[in-house]
């Protein structure tokens, strides 16, 4: 069952976030997902210093809080300041990541994070943290909110199918017949840090980000109808989880790392080959 766990969380946190990465990559805004991934962070630390407790919905909270303000803010530098997209995503994130850093080395052990936690994650371990009812053990609790998560995300997606596609492959036709962009990144904001954050728990946050932008932008050199290529996400994510569990277990190495490995030779076997295609 100890397996079974470990790939069943790790294809849910891959499923997950390669929900939202695909409406990310065909936005061409994969820096987002980069630049909550990292955010994340800050709002972590930032909920355990208000409530002095590492809960789950007190973590979310502080990570959506921190979004929020990251996207207003870069809306601030672009609009009034002048400062190009890009540079205003990146500039943000990576001080609210910097300052997270800092703040964990400051709280030393008042908080069950550090450095280490953020890169590497702590697969094995969250499997240990289980669901438990009148003394049955029901599997890890992280499995259940990673579910509910894409459930959630997933019936979002469905219900508004042509208004995220319409606003992914055309936003300037999304604004012209009335649709209200701002609040529609605000909820995908929210959506995608939701991912963030779960994730981050199990994976670290560079992985979150490969989780993110690998298994679309690998299923986009195959397919761009956008059925088909969420079918050809899911294809690789299993693979991506299948093959990276007895790599990993094989070579002693770090689980999540070679899950995002696998997807990188992925990557680079589909591209090769599309080059070797005649046109």
């Amino acid at each position: 069952m100890f397996t079974l766990w470990i790939l069943l969380l790790s294809l849910l946190v891959l499923l997950n976030c390669s929900l939202v990465g695909t409406f990310l990559m065909l936005r061409k805004e994969a820096m987002v997902g980069d630049a909550i991934a990292h955010s994340t962070l800050f709002g972590i630390v930032l909920a355990f210093s208000i409530t002095r407790g590492t809960h789950f919905l007190a973590m979310m909270g502080g990570s959506i809080a921190v979004a929020l303000f990251m996207l207003f803010f870069i809306r601030f530098l672009v609009d009034r300041v002048g400062v190009r997209y890009d540079a205003a995503l990146v500039l943000t994130s990576t001080t609210l990541f910097s300052l997270g850093v800092i703040w964990i080395g400051q709280l030393g052990d008042a908080i069950d994070l550090d450095q280490g936690c953020v890169l590497y994650g702590q697969l094995v371990a969250r499997v240990f943290d289980q669901f438990c009812i009148n003394g049955y053990l029901l599997g890890p609790k992280d499995l259940y909110v990673l579910l509910f998560i894409l459930l959630l995300n997933g019936g979002l997606l469905a219900r508004f199918y042509s208004t995220w596609v319409l606003l992914a492959l055309d936003s300037n036709y999304a604004t012209i017949i009335g649709i209200p962009i701002l609040r529609w990144e605000q909820l995908w904001m929210v959506m995608t840090t939701t991912v963030a954050v779960a994730s981050f728990r199990v994976v670290g946050v560079p992985l979150v980000l490969g989780a993110m932008i690998l298994p679309p932008t690998t299923a986009y050199l195959i397919s761009n109808h956008l059925p088909t290529l969420i079918q050809r996400v899911i294809f690789i994510d299993l693979v991506m989880v299948l093959y990276g569990y007895h790599i990993g277990y094989a070579f002693n190495i770090s689980l999540p790392g070679s899950m995002i490995l696998v997807g990188g030779a992925l990557f680079l076997f589909f591209f090769f080959k599309e080059k070797k295609t005649p046109s």
